[in-house]
């Protein structure tokens, strides 16, 4: 038979009772807590000090302090905890953030990648891609290429887990959101490729296969290209009109 549960009791948790009161959740605390510390740290300041159930009341002029004191340290924290932590991968919204270069949606787990790039503040702005292969395909036209501070991430393809793009090892043949298919991982493997390796394959696909299509320069050697079917600009004859024949 179960036990029936105490008036005083509010709710059941993992098959024990829990006194209503007990229910604050660990924020509540936390804050309850800071607040206590914070009071006795300005009370001692000042050499005033009260029993510990039962402190003293502040004054309104130190009141106003304290209460300003408070709102800076509880901002400082919610800053440290939260936000962009200026270096490292940030955070994916998958299926909603789009590639930063063919602005497909981010979906694969396993092929994706990050590029962090400093900005004129000082701070660090981060660029996702939804395969390895567009990443540096867009780092290659920037400025921040050849910056020591730029940071190139791409998922293990077997856990997910973000590693370093540059000392990754990179497996050919398998299957990637835009087609390059190399699969990262932080180990060396036997036909593995290095960065260097993986970049210059990414680069070869894109020139013979042009997998963006309409989004790059048509390639000129493929097959009916739209550079081999359309002249310059200087060689378009302009229309004629016909002459008017009236007498």
């Amino acid at each position: 038979m179960r036990e029936p549960r105490p008036a005083e009791y509010g709710s059941v948790s993992h098959g024990r009772f829990v006194r209503g009161d007990q229910q604050a959740s660990q924020s509540t605390r936390f804050r309850d807590s800071l607040f206590l510390f914070l009071k006795r740290v300005e009370l001692g300041s000042l050499g005033v000090y009260g029993s510990e159930s039962e402190p003293p009341s502040l004054p309104s002029s130190l009141s106003s302090r304290f209460s300003a004191l408070l709102v800076v340290v509880l901002a400082l924290l919610l800053a440290a905890c939260g936000g962009d932590p200026g270096q490292g991968p940030g955070e994916v919204k998958w299926d909603r953030d789009a590639c930063g270069r063919c602005r497909m949606v981010l979906s694969d787990r396993l092929h994706s990648a990050q590029v962090r790039v400093p900005t004129p503040d000082g701070r660090s702005r981060v660029y996702r891609f939804d395969d390895i292969g567009c990443a540096l395909i867009w780092l290659e036209e920037r400025a921040e290429r050849d910056d020591p501070a730029t940071e190139i991430w791409v998922n293990d393809w077997r856990t997910g887990d973000w590693i370093d793009a540059r000392t990754a090892t990179y497996l050919r043949g398998q299957v990637t959101p835009m087609e390059y298919g190399l699969g990262a991982q932080p180990e060396p493997a036997p036909d593995g490729l290095d960065f260097g390796q993986a970049k210059a394959h990414i680069f070869d696909v894109e020139a013979r296969f042009n997998v963006h299509g309409g989004h790059l320069d048509a390639n000129p050697a493929s097959p009916g290209a739209a550079s081999d079917q359309i002249p310059p600009a200087n060689q378009v004859q302009p229309t004629q009109k016909p002459h008017d024949h009236a007498e």
